[in-house]
Order: C-alpha cells, then structure tokens, then sequence
C-alpha cells in the first residue's frame, strides 16, 4: 500500500459527504490507497449515518468509543493504516479534481531527505469566520492537509493526545516541530484543497467565548513548554508571553484586522458578534493570567524529566530513591527572567541545588570537572601557553574545539599538544555561528540528518582512533531532542544557561542513556575564573558532595596570562576530576 488518506470526524456527517464525494471517485481501483474515516464517537444517530456515507463510498469506517479529540483520532487511523505515506485531511476540506494523481506525482518524486508535504489549502466561502483556515504559501503546517511518511510519524509517536479537550489546538505545530528534525517539509501549491465554510451559532460562539480563550491559552502554553526552542518558528511572537501580550493589548482589534472593511459591513450580525466574542475573550485573557504562570510553573518542567535515567542518576549521584528528581532542578526566577534583556544578570544559580543534593548523598567528596570553551585553534598564540601552563600542573581538562578546526590537516600539530598536556578534547559544533530565531545557535537549526553528518566529518580526528566522547554545544543553545539524539555519538553532553530553558533547568549530571551524561555549567562556576575566585564559593563547595562543571573561556583567561586560571586550578586542584570518569570510571 503506498497511501493511506485518514480523516477524523465528529458529529458533521453534512461535511463528511461532500468530502468524501470529492475524495472518493479519483481513487480507481484501490489498490495502493486506502481511506480510513475515524469517528470520534458522534452521535449514535450521525454514527450510523457516517457509517453509510463511508459503506456507499468504499471508504473504510472506524469508530472509537470515547471520544479523545483530533489527535487520537488520527493516532487511531495512523495505527491502523498500511501505507508509506499518511494523508492527513479534515472532514471539512474538499480536494481538487486531480488531487489524488497530483498527490501520487509528488510523493513519488521527492528526496530521500523529504519527509512530507503540506498542502495547499484556499478558504471558501463569504462568512466572517471563512477565512480562519487557509494556507496559501507554505510553513503553516495545517494538519487538514498535511502528508506525512507513515513510519516517521510512527516513530516520533505520533500526535500528542494531550491536544484535546484540555488542548484542543495546536496538535499539527507539535507534530511538526518534531518532524522537522528528522527530514524536510515541503510546500507543494499544486496539491490543493478547498476549506469548506463554517456553520456559526452566534449566540452558542459568544457563549463559548471564554472557554474558548482558556482552552486556546492552555494549548500555546503546553506547546511552547514542550518547545520553546521551535515555538518562534509557528508564531509571530518569540515566546508565548509575547503572543500573550499581543492577546492582551490587542486581541480584538486583531481579530477585526485580518477582515476585510467591505466584508465586515456587508455582514452586521456577524460583526456583532465577532465584536461581543472577541471582547470577552480579551477580557477572559486579563483574568487567566494568574492561572497562567501556575500552568507553566508546573507545567514547563515535565519534559525533560522523561529523558532522564532516574536510577542511574540516584546512583551516580549516591542520593536515595525517595529523592525527587526535582531536586535536580534550577529554581525558577520569573523576575530575573523578565528583567534579563535590561540587567544581563545571571538568572540562575546552581549553589543552592547542589548545597541540597550534598546533604543527601552518601557519596564522595565533590568532583570537579574543568571545561574550557572556544579553543580556537586559530589562535596559536592562546592555545599554546595555555597547554604550557596546564601541563605542568598535570591538569585533567576538557578543551573545546570547533568541527572545522578539528579536520584542517594544518591543526594537527596543535590538536596533539591539547592532548598531551592532559585535555579531552570535546567537539565544539563545526562552525561555531548561526542564529535561529531569537537565538545565537548553530545546532538548534539542525536536523538530526545533519547533526549525523557533521559528527561524522569529524569523528576520528582530535581523540584517537575511537572517536570523541564529549559534545558542548556552541553558544550552550541545544534542545532537549537534540540533546537525546547526540547521546548516540557521545558520552558527556555539556550545557550552560543557554540551555537551561529547554531543558527544564535540570543540572548534571543527569543520565541520558544506558551510558550517556548531561553536564552542563552553570553560574556562578560558569564565568571567568577571576569572578569565580572573587565570589568565595569555592569554599563552600569543598565542602559539598557531589559534581561540579566549572566553566571558562581561552581568550578571555589569555587576558591576564591565564594567571587567574592557573590560581583557580590550585585551589580546586585536589577535586579535579578527568572526564574520562564518565565513560571509563562509571557504569
């Protein structure tokens, strides 16, 4: 079977007939598509309706007991499909007349690296709210028509059923954010289908105002939770709190905005009551915001979590199995996040987590792991003095150097005295610039194919005939998938405050695998060692259990000579720890 075609349905046989009546005919024989209709249990008297619809066209019926929403019904088709490709349409689209050949023409010409095609999807109709869903230029993602390989979508799971009642928008984004890693999405303008108009029950639309507020709200937060480093890419805004306070300052001139003058005149009722909505939906979205900050607060830290090994970490971390892995967590700071952008002050700390996890351990004293970013081999006059003077206190390090630099046959040289003087060398990305979205980044951008091949161009140079073993992330900006796929190639997986955002503030190290870490630094050990020195920690810490990054740059520590390193690894010299514990010393 090469394509499956599932549409969710819920209590709209009137739609589903003229769907499948555009739909049906184009599919000849039947022998390489496949129609499945889910219905989400409607009504048993429109059940039984949809259920001839589906018999007297020859589309499969399927129907499910409770109903859960869009997402698990289409979760429902996908499991019981056989095609190489999934067909996502609504039951309120018509396809064009050439629809199916198009379809067919398209997916048997794309790229091994092309894992689906969004659709174009044209408005129909004259109403207010006709126009609501159309893509008519790509990067929108609707899942009303949307194609996606069966076992891709199969692999990341699926829709997340959490988009339902509680969610009931939002659903497709997710998806996509996940996919998106795993290959490309195109845009194909030919493959077209037609929106059909809605049915609005003005009184029943300006009743539902508020609830229809709170539900949109819960479901921009539970997806900018899970992807705050995708959420730029499907809204207008950076964060949700920026699509927030377009909703607060401006909702409903929005909603007047994107119609027409002639079209808002030539229907009053209408406006009536788009106007009378849209003001309780603004006024809803004043009241909620309390309630707002307690669902991030509690929601924005679950994801991560289920990356994470907890009995691996407990034991690493010698801390009984009582202790929650909550306890592995930053603080929230809502205020310093906010002021962030004026003050630049650190937002985080982690001397309180790890004061609390020592308290516990049953462990050893604290281990401290040195980590040296940008070592920019093409800066010679830096890196040589710097393996001079870490050499002859035999200092265990961990030096990160840049992809590119790592394979110039001119560094090799350079590259063998970092190893010589005791550092690991870790892969620094491969180019070390980028920007994604409001983010300085390199990796965030990447799919998973092309972290594979950047790894791969260098896996072998810097660290010997097994490869390295310790990845930092330029910039510290990586996301939490991103950060899971990578523990196929390496041991260690390091971090910073860039970081902590999409990783639900945990610390490390954390267990990611059955044999992969993540370690990230943190403020105030993530700095220059001048400021780390000043701060006095040092102090307090040498008493703790447990594990510590401390993190500093080379050109900035060049400044002085590396005369306030090499005096920072004289105070922390007897807990210096190799980061060959992590993938020779732990099991």
């Amino acid at each position: 079977m090469f394509l499956s075609i599932v549409i969710p349905t819920y209590n709209r046989c009137a739609f589903l007939k003229e769907c499948l009546g555009a739909l049906m005919p184009q599919i000849v024989d039947g022998l390489d598509t496949e129609v499945l209709i889910v219905d989400d249990n409607s009504k048993p008297a429109i059940a039984r309706e949809n259920e001839a619809i589906c018999q007297e066209s020859g589309a499969r019926y399927v129907v499910v007991k409770t109903n859960r929403g869009a997402a698990a019904a289409r979760n429902t088709g996908i499991a019981g499909s056989r095609g190489e490709w999934v067909a996502f349409l609504d039951d309120d689209v018509c396809v064009t007349a050439d629809w199916h050949a198009r379809c067919q023409k398209v997916l048997h010409g794309l790229p091994a690296n092309v894992i689906g095609v969004e659709g174009k999807v044209v408005a129909f109709g004259s109403g207010l709210w006709d126009k609501e869903v159309e893509n008519v230029n790509g990067g929108l993602y609707l899942s009303c028509h949307m194609i996606l390989k069966r076992d891709l979508v199969q692999s990341i799971g699926g829709f997340d059923e959490n988009f339902k009642s509680r969610y009931p928008s939002g659903e497709d984004h997710e998806l996509a954010a996940r996919a998106l890693l795993r290959g490309d999405i195109v845009f194909e303008p030919g493959l077209c289908v037609r929106h059909l108009p809605r049915t609005i029950n003005f009184r029943a639309y300006v009743r539902d105002s508020s609830y229809r507020m709170g539900s949109q709200l819960l479901g921009e937060l539970y997806f900018y939770c899970k992807h705050r480093d995708q959420y730029h890419m499907f809204r207008h805004a950076a964060t949700f709190w920026g699509t927030y306070a377009n909703i607060l300052l401006k909702h409903t001139w929005s909603t007047l905005r994107r119609r027409t003058p002639r079209l808002l005149l030539s229907h009053p009722v209408q406006l009536a009551a788009l106007i009378l909505s849209s003001l309780l939906e603004q006024l809803t979205a004043y009241i909620l915001l309390p309630f707002c900050v307690l669902f991030l607060k509690k929601t924005s830290r679950v994801f991560f979590e289920k990356c994470v090994d907890s009995k691996r970490t407990r034991r690493l971390w010698a801390v009984p199995d009582e202790v929650s892995l909550s306890g592995f967590r930053l603080p929230a700071h809502f205020v310093k996040s906010a002021l962030f952008p004026l003050t630049h002050n650190p937002v985080y700390s982690i001397t309180s987590v790890l004061r609390g996890l020592s308290g516990v351990s049953s462990g050893a004293p604290m281990r401290v792991f040195l980590r040296i970013d940008d070592v920019l081999l093409d800066r010679p006059e830096e890196v040589g003095p710097l393996c001079d003077v870490l050499a002859k206190r035999d200092v265990p390090f961990c030096a990160a150097i840049i992809g590119k630099d790592l394979i110039a046959p001119g560094n090799k040289g350079l590259i063998q005295k970092v190893r010589e003087s005791g550092g690991e060398i870790a892969l620094h990305g491969f180019s070390h610039s980028g920007r994604f979205g409001p983010f300085d980044s390199e990796l965030l951008q990447m799919s998973f194919s092309k972290i594979d091949t950047m790894v791969n161009m260098t896996q072998g140079h810097g660290d010997g005939p097994d490869g390295l073993k310790i990845f930092i992330p330029p910039f510290n900006a990586l996301g939490r998938e991103q950060i899971v796929y990578l523990a196929r190639y390496f041991k260690v997986i390091c971090g910073g405050p860039e970081t902590a955002r999409f990783t639900d503030c945990f610390i490390g190290p954390v267990a990611i695998s059955d044999s992969s870490w993540y370690f990230p630094a943190f403020h105030p050990f993530y700095d220059t060692a001048a400021h780390i020195l000043k701060s006095n920690v040092l102090k307090e810490a040498a008493q703790w259990k447990g594990f510590l990054c401390i993190g500093v740059h080379m050109s900035v520590e060049a400044q002085d000579g590396y005369k306030a390193l090499m005096e920072l690894v004289d105070r922390i010299s007897e807990r210096l720890t190799s980061w060959k514990y992590f993938y020779k010393g732990v099991s």
